[in-house]
This record gives structure tokens, sequence and C-alpha cells, in this order.
């Protein structure tokens, strides 16, 4: 990231009162632990925050603190383009074009007058931002905010656990475990960061990743027991 861009955004933060961060169309675990920790990160410097997703998170992520304090557009449209519209500045976050936020979402990100800060992991980025923090060489939209807050924003600044815990979610969610799109080194940089912090890694793994719903029990049971078919071959 240029230093210029990181002048850019702690000029603009001086005259910033309210912050809205948006994420993209199906929520995964990167882009709410993406969204939920930049949240804290401003909520502590006592910035009016807001994170607008268009639909329904998976349930297994309702335990990450502010979660209940999601604007799901799919529910308060209203309430989501004002956030949008108020905000003097607007995180675009885990999305590289307005149009992966849905057509509730995609003029209101377009038309906003806020200072818009782009941090996507994907290829080919495709809106106007005043700060574009973009490479797909990294696992994930939640690595590129860690390294955005605290290795160019504010990096003597320490970070909470609701933070970690989010960074972590985004992380773990968008590796599959750390089983793919996990080669740079600055990966487990950053998750050994997170982890020295005191969260507990095996705790958020379980609550990710054995969380099933009873109809996701029962259907596996479905499956395994009546319509799994071996091919000997």
């Amino acid at each position: 990231m240029e230093v210029q861009d990181i002048k850019k955004v702690q000029e603009a933060l001086k005259q910033t009162k309210t912050i809205t961060i948006v994420s993209h169309f199906n929520p995964d675990g990167d882009a709410i632990g993406c969204s939920l920790a930049l949240y804290h990160y401003f909520k502590e410097d006592g910035v009016d925050v807001s994170v607008v997703i268009p639909n329904q998170f998976p349930d297994f992520l309702n335990w990450m603190e502010g979660s209940d304090q999601i604007i799901v557009a799919q529910k308060s449209i209203t309430q989501a383009r004002k956030a949008i519209k108020d905000a003097d500045m607007l995180f675009i976050v885990d999305m590289n074009a307005p149009h992966r936020a849905g057509q509730d979402l995609q003029n209101s990100i377009i038309k906003s007058k806020g200072f818009k800060i782009l941090i996507d992991h994907h290829v080919q980025p495709d809106i106007k931002c005043e700060v574009m923090y973009t490479t797909p060489k990294t696992s994930s939209a939640s690595e590129l905010v860690f390294n955005f807050l605290y290795k160019h924003l504010t990096p003597k600044r320490k970070f909470s656990r609701a933070i970690a815990e989010a960074l972590y979610v985004g992380i773990i969610t968008d590796t599959g475990s750390l089983s793919y799109a996990c080669d740079q080194p600055n990966t487990y940089s950053v998750i050994r960061k997170l982890i020295a912090s005191g969260i507990n890694g095996e705790a958020i793994h379980r609550k990710v990743y054995d969380n099933y719903t009873e109809s996701r029990m029962k259907l596996l049971g479905l499956s395994l027991s009546k319509r799994l078919k071996v091919m000997p071959e």
C-alpha cells in the first residue's frame, strides 16, 4: 500500500463522523469477519459505525461479537440504504464491484458521496474509490484488513479480542482451515499475531465448523443412509 494512500485515509478520518462497511451478497465468513473487525476498530474510536450486508449471513457466525448489530438489507432496506448514503466514509470489503452487493444496494454504493475505500482480494476490481487496497495474492480480505489497520494505518495499536476473533474467522473460512489459498508467509504471520493476542483458535474452529443445525444433520444422515452410491472404480 502506498504511503500517499495512508495519508489520504488519515486525513479523511479527521473529518469522518460516520462510517459504513458493506460487503457482498451471500456473505461468508470472510465478508462478516473483515466487516466486524473494521466495525470494532472504529467503534473503539467513538465513531458511529454501521455494517450493511445484502442478505442474511449463516447461523454459524451469529456468535461473533457485533453480529447482532449488522443491518441486513433484505430485512431493512431503507435503513441499509440510509446507512450507505449518510456515511462520511464507506468501506467496500471482500467484493470487487458494486453489482456483487445485489440490485438493492448497487446504486446506493455507486451514488455514495462518502470517502470510499476498497479492501479486496479478488481480481479485476471495478469500482471507483479514493483508496483501493487490493491484491489476489493473499488468503482473504480479512488478512488485508489486518494489514491495512495494523501494518499501515496504526502499526503500534493493539487489537481487541473481538477484532482478533473476527479476522481469524475470516482467514480460516476463506482458506478452508488453511487447506488452500494459504501459501503466503504473511498469512501465518497474521495468524500467529491473532493467536498470540489470546484468542482460542480451537474453540472458534468448533463454533464455525461443528455448529450444525438439526435440519443439516438430518439431511446429512439421509444422504449417507439412503442416497449414498459407491462406484467401485
